[in-house]
């Protein structure tokens, strides 16, 4: 009979070893599964975040600096003197400012040269946090004022 009680316990013991070992590798699955998800999702954000980036970039150049004239390219966009704000929602798409999940904002001034420079920030309004930043030169032709070239283009 005790022969029976102790085969009947080892394999208890077993048994519940094997749950143990199971329970600890499923949460360690878990924790790299969400690890997985949310570097997912913050390559996802960088990824639009440089697409738009460099997009208000190209607009900020071709309008020679002008950042009341690159605001206007954006149905949303809040203007400053020199600064602007775009907005864009959970799914990157330009949206007002109460429902926006991220924003594209760009500082413009002058360097020490005169040329214009604008620095734009991609930021995710949620966690309060930069996703992706650039900094942006227009080398003026020398001799070359940013109200010349802005008058030029008009």
């Amino acid at each position: 009979m005790n022969t029976h009680h102790s085969k009947s316990f080892i394999m208890l013991l077993e048994i519940m070893i094997n749950i143990c070992f199971f329970a600890a590798m499923i949460s360690i699955c878990l924790v790299l599964l969400f690890r997985a998800l949310r570097i997912s999702d913050r390559s996802e954000d960088l990824n639009h975040g440089v697409t738009l980036v460099n997009s208000a970039a190209a607009l900020y150049e071709g309008c020679s600096g002008d950042t009341e004239k690159t605001a206007k390219s954006y149905r949303y966009a809040e203007a400053e003197p020199d600064r602007c704000f775009v907005y864009f929602d959970d799914q990157y798409q330009e949206c007002a400012k109460k429902d926006a999940a991220y924003v594209l904002q760009l500082t413009s001034s002058v360097d020490r040269y005169g040329d214009p420079t604008g620095d734009f920030q991609f930021s995710d309004l949620q966690r309060e946090s930069v996703i992706y930043q650039k900094d942006v030169v227009l080398h003026l032709p020398l001799g070359r004022t940013v109200s010349e070239e802005r008058q030029e283009m008009q």
